[in-house]
């Protein structure tokens, strides 16, 4: 039987594009509401009853934002508040049982959590079986992997019975949750999307809700480049405990963090992700690859310097005592160089001392407390 494809333009027969989100932390909640804000029919997949039942009071999920202003030669930003419909469920059979799988099933909790959450829940139940998709927007690498092994591995594309695709995107925005139920939009920042039908839809509602979008055929090399700037930054402020921008006023852990970039792009180059393309390098193999290192080692110092009053996520996880996502960022490139036989020293010892500090939980100390 053949499915008629939906169509999510302006026109009478248009649909709204329906979009289940999963995992309800700052990130989750911020493009649930900013998809929301744009029209799209969105609902959520939360933790407890409780959780669901103050979103169901409050009518949906607060927004703080800012929005900038000019006249003249005057800039200013003005706060907004407000609240935009989804609906909660705290049961994955109550999505099925309502028919409202997603045509889009985002999947925004933390990295370390990926693997548990999707067997717990029936994810091809959540996502409609004609042609509908699950993207991942998480930190680290290795969580498409995961979603899609969790999935019966019998079909992908659509028709009946099709098993959902796994797509990887990436984001760069920054948001925290304020209290429960509103969230506030921290930080501006890059959203890349790989090329797909509903991500063309997907990159049009949150451009209409004001987030920098674009759709990409470079997913896997700007995924590796996120990978390597968080790699960077994110152990080295855990365990030193200070924002990112001290990083730059300390040259000796600038030249840890330049170490831990050469370390990627080595995995990166081995891996056959030809990062060169990005940055139209020049001249010989050899050249285009240091010029990745100059390129990408700028990048980092370019968003430490964005984010220097900015505690990054490790670091509030650690301070929390949390777990962290050390095994799907440093711990990432350390497999993978491993496998492929490339040195990479530094990220396997920063990812041991960064789990260490869960050991130190364990012991009673005063490291990560799991949840």
């Amino acid at each position: 039987m053949q499915h008629q494809r939906r169509s999510y333009g302006g026109g009478p027969a248009a649909q709204k594009l329906r979009v289940g989100v999963v995992g309800l932390g700052a990130l989750g909640s911020l493009f649930a509401a900013k998809l929301a804000s744009a029209g799209c029919d969105v609902w959520a997949l939360v933790r407890s009853e409780a959780q669901r039942d103050a979103i169901q009071r409050a009518g949906g999920l607060r927004l703080v934002d800012a929005t900038r202003h000019q006249a003249l030669a005057r800039v200013w930003q003005e706060e907004t508040r407000a609240t935009h419909k989804i609906e909660a469920f705290a049961d994955a059979a109550q999505v099925k049982a309502q028919a409202r799988e997603a045509d889009v099933l985002v999947f925004l909790t933390k990295s370390y959590d990926t693997r548990a959450t999707a067997h717990s829940i029936p994810l091809a139940g959540l996502v409609r079986p004609d042609g509908g998709v699950v993207l991942t927007l998480q930190n680290g690498m290795g969580n498409r992997e995961v979603l899609q092994a969790s999935l019966q591995p019998t079909q992908t594309g659509s028709g009946p019975g099709a098993v959902p695709v796994v797509l990887q995107g990436i984001t760069d925005v920054g948001a925290l949750l304020t209290q429960p139920g509103e969230v506030r939009h921290t930080g501006t920042g890059n959203t890349f999307l790989p090329q797909h039908r509903l991500m063309n839809h997907m990159r049009d509602r949150l451009a209409q809700a004001g987030l920098e979008v674009a759709v990409t055929e470079d997913i896997d090399k700007r995924a590796w480049m996120k990978l390597m700037v968080n790699a960077a930054i994110n152990p080295l402020t855990a365990l030193f405990r200070i924002p990112n921008g001290q990083l730059l006023t300390n040259p000796h852990l600038l030249a840890l963090a330049a170490e831990v970039v050469d370390e990627g792009v080595a995995v990166a180059r081995a891996s056959q992700v030809h990062l060169p393309t990005l940055f139209e390098g020049k001249g010989d193999e050899a050249q285009a690859w240091d010029e990745v290192r100059r390129r990408v080692f700028g990048y980092v110092q370019q968003v430490a310097t964005a984010t220097a009053h900015n505690r990054s996520s490790m670091l509030r996880d650690v301070e929390r005592r949390r777990p962290t996502e050390i095994e799907f960022i440093n711990g990432h490139i350390a497999r993978e160089g491993r496998r492929l036989g490339v040195a990479t020293g530094l990220n396997a010892h920063l990812c041991a001392l960064v789990q260490a500090l869960s050991v130190a939980a364990d012991s009673g100390g005063g490291g990560v407390r799991p949840d």
